[in-house]
């Protein structure tokens, strides 16, 4: 039996290899911006007592929250 190969085929491949990536990093993106408000919102809610606990201050929280810093 003979197969034949088409060069279609393979930038249609190509193609949607690219949007499989495109798309799974959309979502890994807004996964990990999920996770960036959550540690936020947690850090905001604490007082300045237990920000300096975790060597903070209000100032920091948004890169804290950013670098991973987690209030837990």
């Amino acid at each position: 039996m003979t197969t034949l190969t088409f060069p279609a085929n393979a930038r249609f491949a190509e193609f949607l290899r690219g949007v499989c990536a495109f798309f799974a990093n959309l979502i890994e993106g807004i996964r990990e911006g999920l996770e960036i408000r959550d540690r936020y919102e947690r850090l905001s809610r604490l007082s300045d007592s237990e920000l300096k606990r975790h060597g903070l201050d209000r100032s920091q929280i948004a890169l804290a929250a950013v670098r991973g810093i987690d209030a837990r």
